[in-house]
């Protein structure tokens, strides 16, 4: 910049501002997807490269504050000062502040946008995130220098954007249409500093409205208006209600403690603090196919799945139906198979019906009473009503798969036996069902449910339920990934936004049955096992399913988990010359790797991809040396427990020895520690404070082999990279997790909690460990065939 008058200013030139200054005029008129956060490097294209026409032939000087010039500016481009001072968002829900942060940006609705998750520490899953928030406030000091904007907003766009619109529902071309130009067009950049202080009160806090805006009101006279104030903590006296407190400053000198120093450098180092758009499809009316992109970036802004993930997601946003149809019902009652859960309880009649959906993909599961009395179990299946077009090759009708298979569990494997009520009268086979040729990575095809039956094997009085399934084969595919699921969608309906749903999708809603008279209704759990397009990554076919029996309750679960620690392998038992080997091993045999492995460590971990699942785990540790520690990662602390991973620790030193690459592959250990999740069973807490406080300064890195909580009887598929409990997001550990374990050992997290507050925390954790927290994205394996790297024979 110039300055052709001389004198004072309020804003010093800089090169630094210089710069952003024209980075963010080069962003004016590309394309943005808004579900990121509002940062230029999100911006898509080239710099300057603009979906519309914008005046460049008469370029001039554009005269700034104080008499500085920034040459050579386009005249549809103009450039003004901000109003500094503070602003507060009162104690609001988690769908007004995100309208908040929609109306900032210029964006309609109060679908969460990018920005709004990065600063709340949200997942992206709106359902998820609203249904854990009971309220959130912030207040902040905001310091915009300039705004420069694009003073016509009669937009045009280039002949090119318009030719790349889809004329008809091509989710592959969709997918690269928002890849490539984004779902939005920038409109205005702010530039400066912004000082954010963001408070989320999640459900099941108890503290009211009226104190959380006390807080509000406290760390806002604390930070922004007291002469010396801090930027770190302030007033933290609610941090063990469930409040979750987040500092966040864009632009000057993080450095800085002080707010008001801080302040003084914003102008020599200003960074991005507030973009708007305008959506791309306003711009694109009469183009054919409007309403094809129309509804996939709608699709695209409500779920967020992953882009890689777009073309499969959209492939499979296709209208779903429950099978048997209603009006397939058998109306006259047929004769069937009974149970009887008590001596004089009622009779529970199983329809034994096959339910069968032909070449349509089942996505999800219910059983349901049915019958004038509402006494007979029923099965029904939730299905694609098309083939989305990734299977049309692989499963269209003229493609020759084989006869369906029906599979289910033995009759004499009482092992999975539970009874719903009372040990001497009907019981569940809680069996898993998986079609036994099915591999993850394995390319000759594999085989998904495609139909459902329910049966009764009669041992007297003791009638065992259990579930058998049809399996279709769909050549050339494979399982890329393989969840059980347990968590029912709730009878009551789902959350939703304030405004109409944009997915088009339909589920059909099941009758209420929480009417239902009767004992029997009480018995069996009718609630929904599905996976739709709030499930990222959005594209889900059922492959197995079980029966379980929970609280008294018979439930049906289409990927329900055994989640058992006590989860045996098949095989026969040990034999006696077996034995004889491994106690001449113990005797004669020097197991040193073995004897160094002194320590105990009882913690919880989560799945990468699948965040979701939350697993207890015991490790069983190998001090190598001061900076390194290996682990034999077991499900449990028995003699027979699975050996289920391993896991790697090091130190801060050595981790930031590591490439960025390898970096994205670890998580810390700081929150593991302060929380109380990371414990030393029957070892007094006294003892283990030294080491607690050198865990809290590692890193971790957990491969997980064998994933016995979705039921595998042995080690299957690729390993899957682990993450570590967190505070935010998907890596809050479910209560009831922490509450099993803390019974079997009796101790207490919270307990563990309090006592580790004086312990400190590491002065910096890495931004590239626990990598899903800052880019919600994680890391998992691909099991693909490659040519073998031959050597030369041996002569």
């Amino acid at each position: 910049m110039e300055n052709r008058k001389g004198g004072n200013f309020s804003v010093p030139s800089s090169e630094a501002l210089t710069t952003t200054l024209r980075n963010a005029i080069q962003a004016l008129g590309r394309g943005f997807d808004v579900t990121s956060d509002v940062r230029l490097l999100y911006c898509k294209g080239a710099p300057g490269s603009r979906l519309v026409r914008i005046e460049e032939g008469q370029n001039r000087d554009l005269e700034l504050s104080d008499g500085y010039l920034l040459p050579n500016v386009p005249a549809d481009i103009e450039c003004s000062r901000g109003r500094i001072g503070t602003q507060r968002i009162p104690v609001c829900s988690f769908h007004q502040m995100a309208e908040y942060f929609n109306e900032i940006s210029g964006v309609k609705g109060n679908i969460p946008l990018g920005c709004f998750n990065a600063m709340f520490n949200y997942t992206g899953s709106w359902q998820v995130d609203a249904a854990s928030t009971k309220s959130l406030a912030l207040v902040g000091f905001f310091i915009p220098l300039y705004e420069v904007k694009l003073v016509n907003l009669k937009l045009d766009l280039h002949n090119e954007i318009r030719r790349a619109v889809p004329s008809s529902w091509d989710p592959a071309s969709l997918a690269s249409f928002i890849e490539n130009y984004g779902t939005h067009i920038v409109t205005s950049v702010t530039i400066g500093g912004r000082d954010v202080v963001y408070i989320r009160q999640h459900q099941s806090s108890p503290l009211p409205v009226s104190e959380i805006e006390n807080y509000v009101n406290e760390m806002t006279e604390h930070r922004f208006h007291e002469a010396e104030s801090q930027s770190i903590t302030g007033p933290l006296k609610y941090k063990d209600k469930d409040i979750t407190v987040i500092f966040r400053r864009r632009g000057g000198d993080d450095l800085e403690q002080s707010h008001a120093r801080w302040a003084e450098t914003v102008p020599a180092a200003p960074d991005i603090i507030n973009m708007t758009f305008t959506p791309i499809v306003s711009l694109l009316k009469g183009v054919p196919g409007l309403q094809h992109l129309t509804r996939a970036i709608d699709l695209y802004l409500e779920y967020k799945p992953p882009i890689e993930d777009l073309q499969y997601f959209l492939d499979f946003q296709i209208a779903r139906a429950w099978a048997p149809e209603q009006s397939n019902l058998q109306r006259k009652e047929p004769v069937c198979s009974s149970l009887q859960f008590s001596l004089m309880g009622p009779k529970l009649f199983i329809s034994a019906d096959q339910v069968t959906v032909g070449r349509k993909p089942v996505t999800g599961l219910r059983l349901s009473l049915e019958g004038s009395k509402q006494n007979r179990l029923s099965i029904h299946l939730q299905h694609l009503v098309s083939l989305p077009k990734i299977l049309q090759p692989h499963w269209d009708s003229h493609v020759p798969i084989g006869a369906p298979k029906w599979q289910g569990p033995e009759e004499q494997d009482s092992r999975w036996f539970e009874p719903i009520k009372w040990k001497n009268f009907s019981h569940v086979s809680t069996s898993p069902i998986e079609h036994t040729e099915t591999h993850i990575g394995d390319l000759s095809g594999v085989h998904i449910v495609t139909g459902a039956q329910l049966g009764v094997w009669d041992f007297g009085s003791k009638n065992v339920l259990h579930l058998k399934l049809l399996f279709s084969k769909v050549p050339g595919c494979t399982i890329r990934r393989s969840v059980w699921d347990h968590t029912p969608v709730a009878s009551s309906g789902r959350l939703e936004p304030g405004g109409p749903s944009t997915s088009s999708s339909t589920e059909e809603k099941r009758e209420d049955v929480s009417g239902q008279s009767g004992k029997l209704a009480k018995i069996v759990d009718s609630s929904e096992m599905l996976k739709g397009p709030q499930d990222l990554p959005g594209h889900w076919l059922v492959t197995g399913a079980k029966l379980g029996v929970e609280k008294a309750k018979k439930r049906k679960s289409r990927m329900a988990s055994s989640g058992s620690e006590d989860q045996v392998p098949p095989g026969g038992p040990v034999t006696v010359s077996t034995r004889l080997i491994d106690a001449g091993s113990t005797i004669m045999q020097r197991r040193l790797p073995l004897k160094k492995m002194n320590t105990h460590v009882s913690t919880f971990a989560i799945y990468g991809g699948d965040m979701s699942r939350q697993i207890e785990t015991h490790h069983y540790v190998h001090r190598v040396n001061d900076e390194f520690l290996q682990c034999a990662v077991y499900a449990s602390d028995r003699s027979d427990a699975p050996l289920i991973g391993i896991e790697y620790v090091i130190s801060d030193r050595l981790y930031e020895t590591l490439s960025q690459d390898e970096q994205k592959l670890w998580h810390s250990h700081a929150y593991e520690v302060k929380s109380g999740s990371w414990a030393y069973p029957r070892l007094p807490e006294v003892v283990a404070a030294p080491e607690l406080k050198n865990i809290a300064k590692t890193y971790g890195k957990f491969w997980c082999t064998w994933q016995i909580d979705r039921g595998d009887k042995l080690p299957m598929g690729a390993p899957e990279l682990m993450m570590s409990p967190q505070g935010v997001g998907q890596g809050v550990l479910r209560p009831e997790l922490v509450k099993r374990r803390d019974e079997k050992y009796n101790i207490s997290t919270d307990e563990l909690k309090h006592k580790r507050a004086e312990i400190a925390e590491p002065e910096w954790i890495n931004p590239m460990a626990d990598y899903w927290k800052q880019h919600g994205k994680c890391f998992v394996l691909d099991i693909v065939t490659v040519e073998m790297n031959r050597n030369a024979q041996f002569p």
